[in-house]
Parts: C-alpha cells; structure tokens; sequence
C-alpha cells in the first residue's frame, strides 16, 4: 500500500497547480460533493491548465495488473497551501476492462481482485490513500478518447487522527494524459 500512496503522492506533486478563479476552469460534466461542499472540476482549457490528468500503465499479461491514475484538481485554488485534489489509484487484470464499481475497503493484491485507491488532499491533510481508511465505493467508466465518468457513492476517506471527508457525485471530464 505504501507504493501506491508513494505512487500517488509523486503523481500529485507532477501536477501543476493552476493560480486562476476564472469560470472558464470550471466544468459543468459532473457535480462533486466533499463533505456537502461543491468541490469544482476544472476543464484544462486554459493555457497550461491540467485540472484532470490520468495516468496509464498496462500489461498484456493476465497475470499482472494494469494500473490507472486519475487526478483531479479543483481549479479554484489560488496556491499550493490550500489545494483541493483527489487522486485515484485503479488496479485491474491485465487483459480485463476498467469498467466496473471497486470497494474502497478492498486490499491490494488479494488473489487478482481488482482493487481502488482514493486520497483527498485539502491543504496538507490526506485522508484516504488505504483500504483501512476508506469506504464506499467508486464506479468507473471509460468513455472513450480519455472520457471517463467516475462516480463516488459515499466514498468515506479517513486521515490518520479518525476525521473524515465523505466524497460523493459524479465528474466526466476530459482527461488530460500525464
């Protein structure tokens, strides 16, 4: 697990955040909520702007996973001190499909289960990042030319002294490759 939050962390810190309160940033595929709280998808339009970015890496053996990262940044931050950001980590079967609804709270590496990742990044805060401190769930579907709808049903990420952030909603935006 640790890779993985490792993973996720260098992924985040690749990401540029955009300094911009410009409606033109914001998306309208979706509606995401942290914690009640609209959590703004960006459209990465703007020059330089990648507000969601993914991440793939594949095998063609059934033995090994695929991997797929996604990112992504709310575009009303105005520094890195008050970032909003959450990160999903999918692993699947080689040969399998990325579609499907994962469980936050599933292991890693248990018996070829695909498994999910989720981390919410608020400032310095990361709640999430392992399956002993999320639940829920989030479904995947790949739209084609790097269009994916991600839905979060009750995605409840925890941080190391027990608060939480409840993630619900859906976004389907664009994904910039990273």
């Amino acid at each position: 697990m640790k890779k993985i939050r490792l993973l996720s962390l260098l992924f985040l810190s690749l990401i540029s955040v955009q300094c911009s309160t410009s409606d033109d940033n914001v998306s309208t595929t979706g509606t995401l909520f942290v914690n009640d709280v609209n959590f703004q998808i960006g459209t990465n339009v703007a020059p330089n702007a990648i507000y969601n970015a993914t991440l793939f890496q594949n095998t063609t053996d059934p033995d090994f996973f695929n991997f797929r990262i996604f990112n992504i940044t709310d575009p009303s931050v105005s520094s890195a001190t008050n970032v909003k950001n959450i990160t999903l980590v999918f692993a699947y079967p080689g040969l399998a499909s990325l579609n499907g609804t994962y469980s936050l709270s599933q292991e890693e590496n248990v018996d070829g289960i695909p498994f999910v990742s989720c981390s919410y990044i608020e400032g310095s805060n990361e709640f999430g990042g392992s399956s002993d401190l999320s639940t829920g769930t989030v479904k995947v579907t790949d739209l084609g030319s790097n269009n994916f709808k991600l839905e979060f049903n009750n995605a409840v990420l925890q941080n190391d002294s027990g608060v939480t952030k409840t993630i619900t909603g859906f976004c389907s935006p664009t994904f910039s490759n990273f």
